[in-house]
């Protein structure tokens, strides 16, 4: 994980200095390297027993996705909540994520806000899904 960017949302003492000088990651920036390959490491909290910091590797390779079936399990995972604040002890513009693997097991993730729409990405990304007539996968790659 040495190479990876860190998400907008996974930012470091000098990630913020960079932000005030006008020289920030957006999300937008996140999700264009995304779809250039680039790998991005994504701070979130796992929210089972305890809760506990963690960072995935997001990319579309094996390493990637060894990371990210490590935490939430085997893919394809399926997102289908993201609208509740996350509780303390996690920092604060966290939201929960919750979802299903490809198992139908549940998890639950605390993801920075303005990090959603790379996660979601992300996932897609790595596992994509076939489209509605079963006949090929949709890849959002362009």
């Amino acid at each position: 994980m040495g190479s990876a960017r860190r998400t907008a949302g996974t930012r470091a003492f000098w990630d913020v200095v960079r932000g005030w000088a006008g020289y920030g990651r957006t999300p937008e920036d996140d999700l264009a390297d995304l779809a250039r390959g680039v790998d991005l490491v994504l701070a979130v909290y796992a929210l089972d027993d305890r809760t506990h910091r963690r960072y995935l590797l997001l990319g579309d390779h094996d390493e990637a996705r060894a990371s990210v079936e490590a935490l939430i399990g085997p893919g394809p995972h399926r997102v289908f909540r993201t609208d509740r604040d996350a509780p303390p002890p996690v920092e604060p513009d966290f939201r929960i994520v919750e979802g299903v693997d490809g198992r139908g097991e549940d998890w639950r993730l605390a993801v920075p806000r303005v990090d959603l729409p790379v996660l979601r990405a992300a996932l897609l990304s790595m596992w994509p899904r076939p489209d509605r007539r079963g006949l090929e996968a949709t890849d959002p790659r362009p």
